[in-house]
């Protein structure tokens, strides 16, 4: 079974073979920006870390500039949903990867912090999709952006690891009753805009 950090292993591993300085950003890094990656906080303090106000827009990262965005524990505190990933999208180069990590909509944590402003939920994510959106009729609103989900992760609660419970009775579990899944990860990646049909 591939992990989260198997697959971010195998992006990076490609992408250090095509380009020779990769741009790395761990966006809302706080303290402890990830190893290999230019932290981006407006509060840390720690050497190194990029001041930037990531709430603010437009960011300052040239269009079509990064490989890859990480953010661990950020993405439930944005204000603009909208805004966030029409950044994102632009900064990335085509073909970049957005790896988000954050407490699940169903989880006491995302619930405790009263700065969480975005629950996440794997469905969310489909309006990021223009194909899934332009299927379902609602390609006239929201981000302008086009990203492919390559994969999503859930972090078990232990009380539910290993349990003995079915498969049909554990997908009950993560989608109906809170504190089942802690965290969930996902990775996006830019995939072209579709062209506009007259």
């Amino acid at each position: 079974m591939t992990t989260l950090l198997d697959l971010r292993s195998n992006i990076l591993t490609a992408i250090m073979g095509d380009v020779a300085a990769p741009v790395l950003y761990d966006l809302g890094c706080g303290q402890n920006p990830e190893s290999g990656f230019v932290g981006v906080d407006y509060y840390s303090n720690s050497d190194g870390v990029l001041k930037a106000d990531l709430t603010s827009y437009p960011w300052p990262f040239p269009a079509g500039s990064v490989d890859y965005f990480r953010a661990s524990h950020f993405v439930e505190h944005v204000p603009d949903w909208d805004a966030h990933f029409t950044e994102i999208y632009s900064a990335l180069k085509m073909g970049g990867h957005y790896e988000i990590v954050s407490p699940y909509y169903l989880n006491n944590r995302w619930f405790q912090d009263p700065d969480h402003k975005q629950p996440i939920l794997q469905e969310r994510f489909m309006y990021l999709d223009q194909k899934w959106k332009k299927a379902n009729k609602i390609d006239h609103y929201g981000a302008r952006v086009n990203f492919a989900m390559v994969a999503w992760f859930e972090a078990l609660n232990e009380d539910f690891v290993d349990d003995g419970t079915s498969d049909y009775d554990r997908q009950y579990q993560k989608r109906h009753l809170f504190n089942v899944i802690d965290d969930v990860a996902l990775v996006l990646k830019k995939i072209p805009m579709e062209a506009a049909v007259a």
